[in-house]
């Protein structure tokens, strides 16, 4: 199992059961292929809004502790879900993600490009707005990172490397109309270049 940042888990092994909890964050799981083990102690992923269980695969589960859902996203092999509260369920195979409710489970979408960037030390943007880019870059930064309503629209697109947050800032004027403003190290605000 690897963590993303600003990731919560409870390990939880029995004689049954191999059970992972997820509070929040983001978790990439690698199972063996299927085998007796999965039978007789099946490994089952546990967010607010339901379960997930593998049969021989990889896979990731993310669930930020500001959304009512759990999104799943099938690397290798299979993955069975079922919602918390009406038991509804579905296989997701590889290549296929979906979100997760308590009730409900959407349709099966093709899995996002780069979904597993951050296990390999950058995250992608295609067309992102500059507040959602800026809220997952400060994932990877201590201290707060804010953005000015009137630049929150502006859209990004690239691949960035999260070993280095304070280049990729300061490369946003170079592409965007903004400034990048530093009231301490751990206190950086995005602005339009015009104020």
């Amino acid at each position: 199992m690897h963590l993303n940042t600003d990731t919560i888990v409870d390990i939880e092994f029995t004689e049954w059961q191999r059970r992972i909890v997820l509070h929040q964050g983001e978790i990439l799981v690698e199972t063996a292929k299927s085998s007796e083990l999965d039978v007789a102690r099946p490994l089952i992923v546990h967010t607010d809004q339901g379960e997930l269980q593998p049969i021989g695969t990889r896979f990731i589960v993310r669930h930020l502790s500001n959304t009512s859902h759990t999104k799943l996203s099938v690397l290798e092999g299979i993955v069975e879900v079922k919602t918390r509260l009406a038991s509804a369920s579905k296989r997701v195979e590889v290549g296929q993600q979906l979100h997760l409710s308590v009730d409900k489970i959407s349709a099966v979408m093709p899995i996002d490009d780069y979904v597993d960037a951050w296990s390999k030390g950058f995250f992608y943007a295609r067309n992102m707005r500059l507040q959602d880019f800026l809220n997952e870059l400060s994932r990877y930064r201590f201290g707060i990172l804010r953005c000015d309503p009137a630049v929150a629209d502006l859209r990004i697109s690239g691949t960035f490397q999260i070993n280095n947050t304070d280049q990729i800032l300061s490369a946003l004027p170079y592409t965007l109309p903004v400034s990048v403003r530093y009231q301490t190290a751990y206190w950086v605000s995005i602005h339009s270049q015009i104020n």
